[in-house]
């Protein structure tokens, strides 16, 4: 059996249970935005990620369903991003590669436990925790990629391309992490809150697309290293 193959399988299935799941929420999510919480239904431009899992919405009505469909999408996540890390290391055979690739399953474990974290920490319950969790997780998951991307440009058999895609990802993530330290915050204004949203949204998506790429990658190192052995 081809526990590679099976982590890699794991990793690619977490990532579209997350995008279903998480739009399952979105579609119970009751209503309320941080600046009107009469709206109704989930605003994709002005609610944030973490708002599905409150147990409470922001118009103040009870938010169950999408409260536990958003927690079990990020603890699925977590434990794909898991299975998908602890395979890394083997797809190298370079020593520098090996060692950057071991740092950088640590810093996916990291970011792994952080989305985990994110998803028993609902935003309303426990403020602080939840902030911790994403702040934390979105810079382990940015020191992942970075030293992922040089553990590439190490490793002859690994085509670069994955690792330009790293590096792309990894400087759009450093302008949304910029921005959630130092830019506006949501509560200032319903601009601040778009802002912040939309930063939010696409640095989100951008990594399932950038994770499934990577996966992609992982796969067929796994098929030329079978040849190789």
């Amino acid at each position: 059996m081809n526990w590679k193959k099976i982590g890699i399988g794991i990793s690619v299935l977490g990532i579209i249970q997350f995008f279903i799941l998480t739009s399952l929420a979105m579609y119970y999510y009751p209503g309320g935005v941080l600046h009107d919480r009469t709206t109704v239904g989930y605003s994709f431009f002005t609610n944030f990620f973490s708002d599905l899992g409150r147990t409470v919405a922001l118009n103040r009505q009870l938010n169950t369903t999408s409260h536990y469909i958003f927690k079990t999408a990020l603890t699925l996540t977590g434990i794909s991003m898991f299975c998908f890390f602890s395979v890394l290391p083997t797809l190298f055979k370079n020593k520098s590669a090996k060692i950057l690739a071991i740092l950088t399953m640590l810093a996916g474990f990291g970011a792994a436990y952080c989305y985990v974290g994110i998803a028993f920490h609902p935003l309303n319950g426990t403020y602080w925790e939840h902030r911790f969790y994403v702040r934390t997780g979105f810079l382990c998951f940015l020191l992942c990629i970075s030293l992922y991307a040089f553990a590439i440009r190490y490793e002859p058999l690994y085509p670069n391309k994955y690792s330009n895609i790293l590096v792309f990802f990894g400087l759009i993530l450093m302008v949304q992490i910029g921005v959630m330290l130092l830019g506006p915050k949501s509560w200032q204004s319903p601009f601040a809150l778009w802002l912040q949203v939309v930063c939010q949204k696409v640095i989100v998506y951008g990594e399932i697309i950038c994770m499934l790429i990577q996966s992609i990658g992982a796969y067929q190192m796994t098929k030329r290293l079978q040849i190789i052995d």
